[in-house]
């Protein structure tokens, strides 16, 4: 539903010593802890603009002609690690969910949506969802763009 920031790492990527039988050069590992692919992939530890188009993902492998690979993931958090916030939003999540089956009213399971993502005309982008997500988005500053290809034409 959301990136979560505490859901998210940055890792260096281990460079196999196979190699691809494809048009790529390298093979890395991804990490088995994922919990999809990359959101970004970089070529430095510095966090500048994300490499674009020159890598392609082959089951748990990331495969490029970059010498040196960073990513950044969503992985599995475990739930002793998880923020307050993010556990109270699972909770009326689950309420949402489990009302009716439970209670047997509908009305109970419409009153636990709403507390958790708003009314319809939300989106379900609303309730306490939203308030997670500002809260988780304090956590995690916007970047600035450094190197854009648009900004450069400008000069």
């Amino acid at each position: 539903m959301y990136p979560w920031s505490f859901g998210m790492k940055k890792v260096q990527l281990a460079q196999l010593i196979t190699t691809p039988t494809t048009v790529w050069t390298y093979e890395y590992q991804l990490p088995g802890d994922k919990l999809a692919n990359p959101r970004a992939v970089y070529n430095s530890a510095n966090s500048g603009s994300p490499v674009q188009k020159d890598w392609e993902i082959q089951g748990d492998k990331l495969l490029t002609n970059l010498t040196s690979v960073y990513i950044d993931y969503q992985f599995s958090v475990p739930e002793y690690a998880m923020p307050q916030y993010f556990v109270q939003l699972l909770k009326y999540m689950i309420a949402w969910h489990i009302a009716e089956t439970i209670t047997e009213q509908q009305d109970k399971s419409a009153k636990w949506q709403r507390v958790a993502t708003g009314d319809p005309s939300e989106n379900g982008r609303g309730g306490f969802l939203r308030t997670a997500m500002n809260i988780d988005g304090q956590n995690n500053p916007v970047r600035v763009i450094e190197d854009y290809s648009l900004i450069a034409v400008r000069n």
